[in-house]
């Protein structure tokens, strides 16, 4: 009711929640810094839009029960629990009384939330910050001593995100106390109106986990993703591409940006990720998507 609008503060049609859903998508975090762009009332809203079209959510919350009610869910047998939190509103306050709304990322309640979604046994905990400098291609020791801090207090897997370019990813194992965890420090942007060098693309990450007497990371691998901006019946649209998308078929302009994010990715990510590895798509003439290793 009261118009689109975009930076510095959002508001989005009902209609990009469809093709999320379409997409493919199952959960969304919903703590970034620009999720109270429109207010406590815009966060709900948000969230109505989200339960009826069936998409579940982590991050911000209609109300103190909502908070407490940490979402676990079974995945082929495994129970996955996920957290979700954001380093800030863009200096927008919170209102007193409603600090629930937000799950904002302070220690004493990231680990007491670990502690709490520890006693009810998931099989893995997922966390999900939304942190990092903008633009940097590789994370600060402020940020991994963050991450340091919820896997020693409990998470086995951290996808952090916010910087809009890729950061490397890493699986670190303890020898020692036989765990392995799956540290992603950003992952670009999937989708997104940005245009300068690195911010137009970036990763999908896959993992692949085997339950037995531990839960045992089979495999983690990533594929990048780059986004089109063609223009469509005289209209500017977007348009995700995989990295095996047939080059011959784009225009030079955008042809050129494509290869130029493809070999910035893949110099950054060989160089400094640490046991996850490139994989891409295609498929056969069924449509059905295959998985190729690179």
């Amino acid at each position: 009711d009261i118009g689109y609008s975009d930076y510095p503060m959002f508001n989005t049609p009902d209609s990009f929640g469809k093709a999320i859903k379409d997409a493919g998508f199952d959960l969304l975090t919903t703590a970034n810094n620009h999720c109270m762009d429109k207010r406590t009332d815009g966060l709900k809203r948000t969230l109505d839009v989200l339960d009826e079209l069936g998409i579940s959510h982590i991050g911000t919350y209609r109300s103190y029960e909502e908070r407490e009610n940490y979402y676990i869910e079974e995945i082929n047998g495994i129970n996955i629990a996920f957290l979700s939190y954001t380093y800030g509103t863009n200096g927008i306050r919170i209102p007193s009384g409603m600090e629930y709304t937000v799950s904002l990322m302070e220690r004493e309640q990231i680990r007491a939330d670990l502690e709490n979604v520890k006693a009810l046994n998931p099989d893995l905990i997922v966390v999900m910050p939304h942190m990092g400098n903008e633009y940097e291609l590789k994370p600060k020791e402020v940020f991994i001593d963050w991450i340091d801090f919820m896997i020693d207090n409990g998470a086995d897997v951290v996808l952090a995100s916010h910087p809009h370019v890729l950061q490397p990813m890493e699986i670190r194992r303890d020898s020692i106390q036989g765990t392995e965890h799956v540290i992603v420090y950003s992952l670009g942007n999937f989708i997104s109106n940005m245009s300068n060098r690195k911010t137009d693309g970036g990763a999908l990450v896959k993992l692949e986990l085997c339950k037995d007497s531990l839960i045992r990371v089979e495999s983690c691998k990533y594929a990048l993703v780059w986004t089109e901006r063609p223009v469509l019946s005289g209209r500017k649209n977007f348009r995700l591409l995989p990295m095996n998308y047939p080059q011959d078929s784009l225009r030079p302009a955008a042809f050129n940006k494509f290869i130029l994010f493809k070999d910035d990715s893949r110099e950054l990510l060989d160089t400094h990720n640490k046991g996850i590895g490139e994989y891409f798509f295609r498929e056969n003439l069924s449509g059905e998507s295959l998985e190729v290793q690179r």
